[in-house]
């Protein structure tokens, strides 16, 4: 990132939080969020550090810097560093103590002979350490570059000015003639509500002038929308609304009317979601909703509005004939049209965005992934009449979330592009963000877009355009904080062709949510903010009682900025990448035809799916994982699966989150097409074993419940039970336990001692590690164990009855479920995964059928003829080099096929007469994909 702005922030009086306001919320007396912001503290401005490296200055920690003497610098000596090749840096280390919720001034005077770079980055004493501030080129005359940014919640630290570095600027010497180091005075943290967590909020402002504010508020399991007015810098409540019989209510969307605002907003009742409006007059307050919209499909959310007057224009996403496309309607105080579909018909697409120009001609925006790639299409409606969608995008990225704004005839957009690691989609490798302005030519962006903002080295997502009054464009975003951290709102501005930027909205962190910028009356910038304290490490044990999140309504814009110009733009031109969609669905046999069979248990059909995934909501690797509705989006249409389970850890949710998570796991279950399970993943990390053992815990086990509404969530951290005392505790509750990591040493190996048959009846030999089957396998687990004892054999040798899985845990791909069952339903797929009628592939699509007569691999087999007859049919989309069969954890049978259809049999003309047999296949493709059938068991 480029230097901070040196225009001076606003005065800390000016640049709190604007406190909540009474109480009062529509019709009822909510004391909960009786609270306003506390007056600002006077406390004056003190130099924490100054040297200009002259004899008797006080001296940094300079690492592997040296101090010389300079006849052009201030105090006749500076520090110098010097690096000779790419990706190096040396740095210079300020200690800081008593520096929770301070304003920092950085100055430092500095030149280069190669124009390297200068990041500055605050190191907290216990967490990540977050960049506050980057010149990309440090020019080659001396420059005083000035930083300002906000400590947050850290007390104590290193401030690190890393310089020189050669991160994407030229290796060479800089010179630091002079730093000083000013803290401000205190931020006023406004206190969290105890009582409630508020979540997604939106602002606009209505033809008058007056800013709205509405969010999802949260009470236990308990949901509804609040509304409210921001008169001078307070929240005046105007309304809360709920919804009787509801079992699910989302995220809002909020435009401002003629004197007043609409929203709208998803409700659930009787497993279908329709959309809610409801207007509310501005002087009045009063609410009245409207009737409810609704395509035909039972999942409508994610509406987005624009209105002119008291006329209104809903996009939003539905699942008609369980295929998601973006529908549309228009609507007033007492009218609705009907909903008409605007995306094609036979492409998925999502996130939809919507703007009225001066005229009445609306246009909308939405990502798409069809043809192997994931862009950005638009329509326009023009005369009340949605015209033909076209492509407004084409890089190799996961282009997602566009977001519009309207700067009088001009219509902007901004998005997030991704890219992951390899093949997976999950997993960031890449997060930027893209603006645009849409011209008759094609996609215009900003000048050095891709160099100062969205560089490649930050993590952006979620950006939200807006223009100020003057006419400048200004972008928000998040910004990841850490890899297990959430992420900074930060807001960028252009004018002619200057970034300035990033302004810190917040010290500290959020989520990943959209941050809504309007002007208000006094024509100061208002930020809407979703803030918590979610946990940024595993040193957070535990659900905590205490886990706080809210919305903010703040104002930490600058007070003065250079003048307006006309933004110049240049050729849309995306950075280049090595990802493509394409690659993935290619590498994934993500098109492998759908395979049926005849069996002893009927005409089964083969589906695809994963039982093991992590959204943000997980704190390992929270940066990598994308939102929930990303990871569905990834897993439906890139790789093609035929259901999911997202299994995040229980000891990162609450009771709200974990609301949420049943929300959008209705939200994103297409009946027939695509089947989402409730789950998570219990971690018995923290579990003592008595007597004492070498191995500690129980190991990991994701849950899977058949009830998508099943209110209760279970955390290994919060008692030391057993697995079977919580499989106890759940009772006559419908799931099943999957263990994975089977024999890792980086987290806990499984303890085959915790079985039951019927309550987990398979476990993940294969995930994003590699590979658990036995030690010394194909593909084996870097951090497997040296011994054996907890692989998936050792298993079947104790006499576990348990069939194969794979799944991916974080790695997006690596790892898959086939389940052969009679169809695709939660109660059919539950069924079949207890009868063990499964299998697991390393990520690939590889179809696999393994049977012996009328039994089917996973059946138990009481008695055994004394001859078998086996048959093998597998079916890739790569060569198959070795199909091998295991009896009683021995290879038997082997075949080289060389070919992408087999299918033969193979007798076991003299079984021995043990008292327990067990056959299994495995595939092995000349692409080094595997896959692993369940077992059959032969009991005497």
């Amino acid at each position: 990132m480029p230097a901070r702005s040196t225009v001076p922030l606003l005065p800390l009086h000016r640049r709190q939080v604007l406190g909540l306001g009474t109480s009062a919320i529509g019709m009822a007396l909510l004391p909960p969020f009786a609270r306003s912001a506390p007056p600002p503290q006077t406390l004056a401005k003190e130099t924490v550090f100054h040297t200009q490296f002259a004899p008797g200055d006080p001296l940094p920690a300079l690492k592997t810097l040296t101090v010389v003497e300079v006849p052009n610098a201030r105090g006749g000596r500076c520090a110098l560093g010097e690096i000779t090749a790419a990706n190096q840096h040396q740095q210079i280390d300020i200690p800081l103590k008593d520096m929770a919720n301070r304003s920092l001034e950085l100055t430092i005077r500095l030149r280069s002979d190669q124009n390297s770079r200068c990041a500055i980055w605050l190191r907290p004493a216990a967490g990540e350490r977050r960049r506050v501030g980057d010149l990309a080129n440090v020019p080659k005359g001396w420059k005083e570059a000035e930083f300002r940014f906000e400590t947050g919640p850290m007390a104590e630290g290193t401030l690190e000015i890393v310089v020189p570095s050669s991160w994407g600027a030229p290796a060479g010497k800089v010179w630091v003639d002079e730093i000083t180091l000013v803290a401000g005075p205190a931020m006023v943290p406004v206190p969290y509500s105890p009582q409630a967590a508020e979540d997604f909020p939106v602002l606009a402002k209505d033809a008058t002038g007056t800013v709205w504010l509405a969010s999802l508020v949260r009470d236990n399991a308990s949901r509804r929308i609040g509304v409210w007015k921001i008169v001078n810098g307070e929240r005046q409540p105007v309304a809360m609304l709920d919804e009787s019989g509801r079992t699910g209510i989302d995220a809002p969307a909020l435009a401002g009317t003629a004197n007043g605002c609409v929203l709208v907003y998803p409700v659930e009742r009787n497993d279908r979601w329709q959309l809610q409006p409801v207007w509310i007059e501005g002087s009045s307050g009063t609410a009245t909703k409207g009737t409810g919209i609704a395509a035909a499909g039972p999942s409508n959310f994610a509406p987005a509005l624009a209105v002119s007057g008291n006329e209104a224009v809903l996009v939003w996403e539905a699942n008609v004939q369980s295929q998601r496309a973006i529908w549309s309607c228009r609507l007033s105080p007492g009218s609705q049209s009907e909903p008409v579909m605007v995306s094609a018909a036979d492409a998925a697409s999502s996130n939809a965005d919507v703007v009225l120009l001066p005229n009445g001609d609306a246009f909308a925006a939405w990502d798409s992934l069809r043809n192997d790639a994931s862009n950005l299409f638009g329509a326009w409606c023009r005369q009340g009449r949605w015209l033909p969608e076209r492509q407004l995008t084409g890089a190799a990225f996961i282009e997602r979330h566009p977001r519009l704004a309207v700067k009088g005839n001009e219509i902007w957009l901004a998005w997030q592009a991704q890219t992951f690691l390899r093949h997976t989609v999950n997993g960031v490798r890449e997060q930027r963000i893209a603006v645009a302005r849409l011209g008759q030519a094609g996609l215009e962006m900003p000048v050095d877009l891709f160099q100062k903002v969205a560089n490649g080295r930050d993590y952006l997502l979620r950006p939200v355009p807006q223009f100020d009054p003057d006419g400048r464009l200004w972008i928000t975003v998040r910004n990841s904080m850490g890899l297990h951290a959430g992420w900074l709102p930060q807001a960028w501005c252009y004018t002619g062709d200057t970034w300035l930027g990033p302004f810190d909205l917040w010290p500290d962190q959020g989520r990943w949510r959209p941050v809504n910028l309007v002007w208000d009356q006094r024509g100061q910038g208002v930020a809407a903010i979703q803030r918590d304290d979610l946990p940024k490490g595993w040193n957070q044990q535990g659900v905590r009682p205490d886990w706080l999140y809210d919305a903010q309504v703040v104002n930490a814009l600058p007070a003065e900025l250079p003048p307006a110009q006309p933004p110049k733009l240049v050729p849309l031109a995306m950075p280049e990448t090595e990802f493509h969609p394409g690659q993935r669905i290619e590498a994934s046999g993500a098109k492998l035809p759908r395979q049926q069979a005849d069996t002893g248990h009927g005409a089964l059909t083969l589906f695809w799916g994963d039982f093991h995934e992590h959204s943000d909501i997980s704190v390992c690797q929270r940066r990598g994982n994308p939102p929930m509705h990303d990871v569905y989006a990834n897993q439906r249409d890139l790789e093609m699966l035929d259901f999911t389970a997202i299994t995040d850890h229980g000891y990162n949710y609450d009771r709200p989150q974990w609301a949420h998570n049943g929300e959008q796991v209705r939200l994103h279950h297409d009946p027939g097409r695509f089947v989402t399970f409730l789950a998570e993943e219990w971690t018995s990390d923290q579990n003592q074993y008595e007597p004492r053992r070498s191995y500690r815990r129980y190991g990991h086990r994701n849950h899977i419940f058949l009830d998508p509404y099943y209110t209760a969530f279970y955390d290994s951290r919060d008692g030391d039970i057993t697995p079977r005392q919580l499989w106890k505790q759940l009772g006559g509750v419908e799931f099943i336990a999957i263990p994975h990591q089977l024999a890792d040493t980086g987290n806990c190996p499984t303890d085959w001692d915790e079985i039951d048959e019927h309550l987990q009846p398979v476990a993940e030999i294969f995930q994003q590690r590699e590979s658990y089957e036995y030690l010394g396998c194909p593909r084996q687990a870097d951090r497997a164990l040296k011994e054996k004892g907890h692989f998936l054999q050792d298993a079947w040798e104790k006499g576990v009855i348990i069939g194969t899985i794979a799944s991916p845990d974080h790695g997006g791909g690596r790892g898959k479920v086939g389940v052969w069952a009679k169809e695709l339903t939660r109660e059919a797929l539950f069924a079949a995964i207890r009868a063990r009628h499964t299998f697991g592939t390393s990520g690939a699509k590889i179809g696999l059928l393994f049977q012996q007569g009328e039994n089917l691999m996973g059946d138990k087999v009481q008695g055994r003829p004394q001859e078998l007859v086996f048959q093998v049919r597998a079916t890739a989309m790569h060569p198959i080099k070795e199909v091998v069969i295991f009896r009683n954890n021995q290879i038997v049978h082997r075949l080289e096929p060389g070919a992408k259809n087999v299918q033969f049999e193979w007798r076991d003309q003299s079984p021995p007469a043990a008292e327990r047999l067990w056959y299994y296949t495995r595939i092995h493709g000349e692409d080094d994909e595997l896959a692993w059938s369940s077992p059959i068991w032969y009991l005497a």
